[in-house]
């Protein structure tokens, strides 16, 4: 395996969709950075959910996701994980990316 690139390739802009349990509906995030160095990838909740998207376009009007409750104030969902893909998780297209600040949590 490569060490340069995740095992199942990502790249900047790419939206991932994965089924949540605490939701029961699909969810949306989007790739707003890779750290080959670190080995992870930064990631965009997208303030999306609904049934199975098939592509980007199933999601409409695409807008990343800002937490409101405690003390968030608005702040964006925008972390840093593991470059690892769950094989639960599904590339469904790409779009430019949604922010261009890298994530610092």
């Amino acid at each position: 395996m490569r060490r340069d690139q995740p095992p199942r390739p990502v790249a900047v802009g790419d939206v991932v969709a994965v089924y949540s349990e605490a939701l029961g509906a699909w969810t949306a995030s989007q790739v707003t950075g890779i750290d080959t160095a670190a080995q992870c990838v930064a990631v965009l909740e997208l303030a999306w959910s609904g049934s199975e998207p098939e592509t980007v376009a199933d999601l409409g009007d695409v807008q990343p996701l800002r937490l409101t409750h405690h003390s968030w104030g608005g702040k964006l969902s925008h972390s840093n994980h593991r470059w690892v893909l769950p094989r639960s998780f599904t590339v469904i297209g790409s779009l430019p990316s949604l922010v261009t600040a890298p994530s610092y949590s």
